[in-house]
């Protein structure tokens, strides 16, 4: 019979370093969209209060 040891770890390691990497990739991007919704809205309200402060 033939050890599959050596197979089974390495297809673990595999497994792990693939979950690690889409992890990494969902916290990173998902820390730049909330950085630049926050930058939009900022632009967006300061846009509106000098639309605003014209229009008076």
């Amino acid at each position: 019979m033939i050890s599959r040891s050596g197979f089974t770890l390495v297809d673990t390691l595999i497994g792990f370093f693939i979950i690690c990497t889409a992890g990494t990739l969902y916290f990173s991007i998902s820390q730049v969209m909330n950085q630049r919704l926050s930058q939009s809205n900022h632009k967006l309200m300061e846009t509106r209060r000098i639309y605003e402060f014209k229009n008076k």
